[in-house]
């Protein structure tokens, strides 16, 4: 599996570079075990390199898989395997190796302090902070149980945004079977969703001048109202979403995956595993059957010159002539 990754590197480069050309990258992490001893790289067992063996103490850390989604211009999921969760992760991803920025558009995320970095002027990054509705709905669904009333309100106010959402994709009051373009999904987002998050806004703030900070609910309203500035920005483009959620839904092989492998044996078959995973979901993003692109990629791709690499990118080779 090592090798196979190490032989794919190119490739996964041409698809990092395409994907930094994106409007919009959409970004997560999930925390994934690695056995403690296998920080030498070598024959661990673990996902990316099979099988269940390696340091006999049975010791474990926690690492993270982190994943990168591409706008639909650049349409490829890459995956990145870190030691740790510290903003020091992303900002390698985002780095070149003379220690220069490589992105400076929008980056969707969550609320997570270890992007903070990105979004500092005082950085070299530069980037917008684009939030995720899915994050802010989730913390009112969770108080629910607490506080019902007020929590079902804010849950049908942010229905409603998603509602514009789906009516855009089902081409807005026209009807139809075509997603409306940018320019008008913007518009259509001003005139019904803008209002309402407006009227939101101020509801927020009226409620949290009487909810207990520490209770679910003021941990909702605290969110929202601090995270209001990123979660307003999709309103101002039409190419960005409301949520992360596709990026989010990256991460559910891995966290599928997991509980049959369990954990990862080094921090190269980490690595390994992150390289599989990104040639896979990409395959899968453009419903490319994983087995015969990867059978194709590895038996052709030893003897390719790196300047045609183009053709094993997964939208390429789906469209290629048979």
């Amino acid at each position: 599996m090592q090798g196979l990754s190490e032989l794919c590197m190119p490739l996964l480069s041409l698809m990092k570079e395409r994907v930094l050309h994106s409007h919009v990258i959409q970004a997560d992490e999930t925390p994934v075990k690695q056995q403690m001893g296998g920080e030498g790289g070598g024959n661990k067992r673990g996902a990316g390199s099979g099988g269940s063996g390696g340091d006999a103490s049975g010791g474990m850390k926690t690492c993270y898989f982190w994943s990168y989604v591409g706008d639909d211009e650049h349409p490829y999921i890459l995956y990145d395997y870190q030691l740790s969760r510290g903003s020091a992760a992303p900002g390698r991803w985002f780095t070149d190796a003379r220690g220069q920025p490589t992105y400076h558009g929008y980056l969707q995320c969550d609320a997570y302090a270890g992007y903070n970095d990105l979004f500092d002027p005082r950085q070299s990054w530069h980037m917008t902070h684009v939030g995720c509705w899915a994050h802010a709905r989730r913390k009112f669904h969770d108080a629910r149980l607490q506080s019902p009333g007020l929590c079902h309100h804010a849950l049908a106010q942010i229905q409603l945004l998603y509602q514009i959402e789906r009516d855009a994709d089902a081409g807005g009051d026209a009807g139809g079977d075509r997603k409306l373009d940018a320019a008008t999904r913007q518009t259509l987002r001003e005139t019904h969703a803008r209002p309402i998050i407006d009227a939101l806004v101020t509801w927020c703030e009226t409620q949290q001048r009487q909810a207990l900070p520490k209770s679910g609910l003021g941990e909702a309203l605290t969110y929202t109202l601090n995270q209001i500035t990123s979660l307003r920005h999709y309103l101002d483009d039409g190419q960005l979403a409301i949520d992360n959620n596709q990026c989010e839904r990256s991460m559910r092989p891995i966290a599928i995956g997991r509980k049959n492998w369990l954990f990862t044996g080094s921090p190269a078959g980490g690595k390994a595993a992150a390289a599989m995973f990104s040639l896979i979901s990409s395959a899968k993003r453009h419903h490319v059957e994983p087995l015969a692109y990867l059978t194709d990629l590895f038996t052709r791709l030893p003897a390719t010159p790196i300047s045609q690499l183009t053709q094993f990118l997964p939208d390429v080779w789906q469209a290629r002539p048979i």
